[in-house]
């Protein structure tokens, strides 16, 4: 078996039959598909009846966790290659001919790492990203250091769905467990997974269709969620001590991409005053990258007025105010 295509849902039946259309539209076969289903709205045996139909193997799951699926999907996989995805996104359909092609082409890569399109709820396309390192190239290779530097500095290069790992990967992977979060959980895993390849190529066609969805968890904030983003951002400031570019450039630029994810954060968090009002929220304020932050902060230029202005009420600690400006003043 070559691939196994791996697919967690929760409450997404509709588009889950796009994503099995673009499946089915595949001109390459030796793969498997493997569904795990967490919806509680319903739809679970419309889901079964349609992996049935199609010939995937699909295992229930009553706990609504993203990280206990995938790795209920590893699990279970058997191709020597794994893809992810989303339920609510598309495969083109050369995608695994693609891979396949290249894959034999390069020696068995460790991890391929494709471009992708960007389309909307109706299927409308948005946009096509275009990798800048492979010179009008098809196919590049990239170190390990250099992708995890990309990794720190963009979050083009974070996502499970735009890749695709060995199996062997994942099997070493396994063995140093990580913690389950909710946000952020793409690139704890992707760090961890780039540190074991030792050959990595780009693709630079793209082979995935990723949906703008506006009920997707990146729209919604939970609490929980300034514990995750503790953990993520300690994470990111470790892998930064170890791989990142020292010099005082590229540093600057990292920490510039931290803030702008920190205002992001709030923004998301705004939605409700008592999103602040947490002891999560304190959790999070008590950090060592925190200080960082602030420190960094207060002596640079970065960013635009608008989001220095509800970044310094953050650091200030002015909740109510980043509420009250973000309900009234909608470009801030």
């Amino acid at each position: 078996m070559m691939f196994s295509i791996l697919i967690p849902i929760f409450n997404n039946f509709k588009l889950f039959c796009d994503a099995a259309d673009s499946i089915l539209s595949q001109t390459f076969f030796d793969y498997e598909v493997i569904v795990c289903d967490q919806s509680n709205d319903g739809t679970s045996q419309l889901i079964k009846n349609k992996c049935i139909e199609h010939g995937f193997k699909y295992v229930k799951s009553d706990i609504p966790s993203l990280f206990k699926a995938r790795r209920t999907l590893i699990e279970n996989a058997n191709g020597k290659y794994l893809i992810w995805l989303d339920s609510d996104d598309r495969l083109k359909s050369n995608t695994l001919s693609t891979l396949n092609t290249f894959i034999k082409k390069f020696n068995n890569p460790d991890m391929c790492f494709y471009a992708w399109s960007t389309i909307s709820e109706t299927n409308v396309l948005i946009n096509e990203l275009v990798f800048v390192d492979c010179n009008n190239l098809d196919v590049s290779f990239i170190s390990k250091n250099k992708f995890l530097e990309r990794m720190l500095l963009s979050s083009d290069y974070n996502d499970l769905w735009n890749k695709c790992f060995s199996i062997d990967v994942y099997k070493k992977c396994l063995e140093e467990p990580i913690e389950e979060i909710s946000m952020g959980e793409d690139f704890v895993r992707v760090q961890q997974l780039v540190q074991c390849c030792e050959k990595i190529i780009l693709i630079n066609c793209p082979l995935y269709e990723y949906r703008i969805n506006s009920t997707s968890m990146t729209h919604v904030f939970k609490k929980k969620y300034w514990l995750d983003y503790s953990n993520y951002f300690r994470i990111s400031f470790d892998l930064f001590s170890k791989y990142g570019n020292q010099n005082d450039a590229y540093k600057n630029k990292y920490l510039d991409f931290k803030l702008l994810e920190l205002y992001n954060l709030i923004v998301l968090a705004s939605k409700k005053k008592n999103n602040f009002e947490c002891n999560e929220i304190s959790i999070f304020n008590k950090q060592e990258f925190y200080e960082t932050l602030h420190s960094y902060f207060i002596h640079s230029k970065s960013l635009n007025t608008k989001k220095r202005i509800i970044l310094k009420l953050f650091f200030n600690k002015k909740y109510s105010l980043i509420v009250f400006i973000r309900k009234f003043k909608k470009g801030v």
